[in-house]
């Protein structure tokens, strides 16, 4: 697959987010997921700054299982961004996933705790080598 096939499908992926049907918008979650995972480093590093807004702004979600999923996308994401990349999301991210590990069903409480756990080690890696060179 060439990057002009995965803008095409990214574009696509983007457009369904907020479908009325959570079908779809799980979908849609899915996909980005799966594209983060198959096309790692190259795909965070074009797509974060689009994405992860995009995956953060409708954790409200009436269906669970979009939001769940919404969370392991970005997940994912941070999983395998650069060291530091995903520092200027932090406050973001924390002020929007911390309430779902603390309340609602388990399956949003465990990606909740995934992304956290991503963003943590993620910065502290970061953290880590720039003191190693002090």
């Amino acid at each position: 697959m060439s990057f002009g096939d995965l803008n095409s499908i990214v574009s696509l992926a983007r457009k369904f987010l907020n479908d009325t049907n959570p079908k779809i918008r799980y979908a849609a979650c899915h996909l980005i997921a799966q594209l983060a995972n198959d096309c790692r480093r190259e795909f965070e590093w074009r797509y974060h700054k689009e994405l992860i807004p995009l995956l953060l702004g409708n954790l409200s979600d009436n269906a669970s299982r979009v939001v769940s999923q919404r969370l392991a996308a970005l997940g994912i994401i941070l999983e395998e961004m650069k060291q530091g990349a995903s520092k200027q999301y932090l406050e973001a991210i924390l002020n929007s996933v911390l309430p779902l590990a603390q309340e609602g069903i388990p399956i949003v409480r465990q990606e909740a705790i995934d992304v956290i756990s991503a963003l943590a080690i993620a910065n502290l890696f970061s953290l880590t080598s720039r003191n190693a060179f002090r």
